[in-house]
């Protein structure tokens, strides 16, 4: 059978309650910035297209603008685009796993 008891688990999200926001606020911040940068990104490619003589050019354009906008916040939300650093690194085992 499962133990779970309700007033358990809301009693340690109480205790927890500034994590809880603080990770909200941070992931609303992340939104937020995905948003922005394709609305820019798209924006600025549209107004780039214009100089198309295509007449589909503005809407090309801002499909390419809201595509490196996004992989621009991509690229900075995970850090670095490259991560083959991590696994360069010799594999050791801690000295009390002997």
């Amino acid at each position: 059978m499962w133990d779970f008891e309700i007033g358990r688990s809301v009693s340690i999200m109480m205790r927890t309650w500034p994590f809880i926001v603080f990770r909200m606020i941070v992931y609303f911040g992340i939104t937020l910035a995905y948003i922005m940068a394709t609305g820019t990104g798209a924006s600025v490619g549209y107004g780039v297209g214009h100089i198309s003589t295509d007449p589909d050019g503005p809407m090309s354009f801002a499909l390419g603008g809201g595509v490196v906008g996004f992989g621009i916040v991509s690229i900075a939300a995970t850090g670095s685009a490259n991560t083959s650093s991590i696994s360069s690194r010799p594999a050791t085992s801690p000295s009390w796993f002997i």
